[in-house]
């Protein structure tokens, strides 16, 4: 079922204006963002783990838009 909401949400971004291109964007926001906020707990293992779900999350989004 995760896949199918992730799908769908790509669906919606895309009709939002979203691009593809936006994705790596996005991801690069969120990977500041979890840094500047958990600081010293942001560690090299916490990363990669981030980095691995945006790129499942984002890919999957992607598939379902149709670009």
């Amino acid at each position: 079922p995760l896949v199918e909401i992730l799908k769908k949400l790509g669906k919606k971004h895309k009709a939002y204006g979203v691009l593809e291109a936006h994705y790596p964007v996005g991801g690069q926001a969120l990977i500041e963002t979890l840094d500047a906020a958990l600081g010293d707990k942001f560690t090299e293992d916490v990363k990669a783990a981030w980095l691995e779900i945006w790129g499942v999350i984002s890919s999957t989004m992607i598939a379902g838009a149709e670009y």
